[in-house]
């Protein structure tokens, strides 16, 4: 063969720290008798954020409260009355907004951020940053924290003076909630958790986004919207926050329901996180510097 010629090699992504010797694609599975489904990747149970300040013992401890099924349906019970004070609280009614602006205060600083941080703590920290390099955490995470500064602008603007303290106050942890519960349900594929409570929690905050998006869109009088107005070279252009909140919500539904569809779909496998062998030509003359390499002749891409 011509030392010009170049080969169809198979490389992986990822070849771990090198301590076992690399084989082929097409010889591994010759060997071991693999189909295409048995490739996995194999993250260590005990490399999280949560070791890194805290002792084994008690990172056991704190991960075992936080896989009960009791802790669990805590969790969705909360949000499940949250929702309801949430949707009486809009009918104007001063005794429901108040209840509902204590319940989110109290829930955000004793429950909702302690078990979301722990939650994020007890990720495994090489999963979590190989999902936070994909495109689809970063758009959730920008759009998350895009509602939330929107959200605060306008009803900051659009309360009278008098409610503003208490109205900000749970405004500003509802916001906190939001882009805490979307950077959880993100790094999902980080964490080694039921599959039916990954479902069940993208679900909800699927459809939390989902109705909220339809709320401002729809229910909200336009006479409470805040337009600003921006000019734009030769024309002036109206932006309205309730469009805007309403299309960051609607985005991190879609987003959302597709997770929990694909989390449902592929049992035991990552959602966000892809990991699949690539094709890449050689030259003869720097396979001594790949690293994995493996000649592919072309009847067998044919099979």
């Amino acid at each position: 063969m011509d030392m010009k010629e170049p080969l169809l090699t198979t490389a992986e992504q990822d070849q771990g720290d090198g301590d076992t010797p690399s084989l082929g694609l097409h010889s591994w599975r010759q060997q071991m008798g693999a189909s295409k489904d048995d490739f996995c990747y194999i993250f260590n149970d005990y490399d999280t954020f949560m070791l890194a300040c805290l002792s084994k013992r008690t990172s056991d401890q704190i991960i075992w409260l936080l896989n009960r099924n009791a802790s669990h349906a805590t969790t969705i019970l909360t949000i499940l009355i949250w929702l309801p004070l949430r949707v009486m609280a809009e009918t104007g009614e001063e005794r429901f907004f108040h209840i509902y602006s204590y319940y989110v205060c109290t829930m955000t600083v004793c429950f909702w951020m302690p078990i979301i941080t722990l939650w994020i703590l007890s990720t495994n920290r090489r999963a979590f940053k190989l999902a936070a390099r994909t495109f689809e955490f970063g758009f959730k995470c920008v759009s998350a924290a895009a509602f939330a500064i929107l959200n605060l602008i306008y009803w900051y603007k659009s309360y009278p003076k008098n409610e503003k303290h208490l109205e900000l106050a749970s405004f500003a942890a509802f916001n906190i909630n939001i882009v805490g519960m979307i950077v959880l349900v993100s790094s999902f594929d980080a964490l080694n958790i039921s599959k039916k409570y990954k479902i069940i929690f993208s679900a909800m905050c699927g459809f939390i986004c989902a109705y909220f998006s339809f709320y401002y869109e729809f229910l909200i009088p336009q006479q409470q919207d805040f337009v600003i107005v921006v000019p734009m070279y030769w024309i002036q252009r109206d932006f309205s926050f309730l469009s805007w909140q309403a299309e960051t919500l609607r985005i991190l539904a879609i987003f959302l329901f597709k997770q929990s569809f694909l989390t449902y779909y592929r049992t035991h496998k990552c959602v966000l996180i892809r990991y699949t062998p690539y094709l890449k030509w050689i030259h003869n003359e720097h396979l001594e510097q790949a690293k994995f390499v493996y000649s592919v002749d072309l009847t067998e891409l044919k099979q």
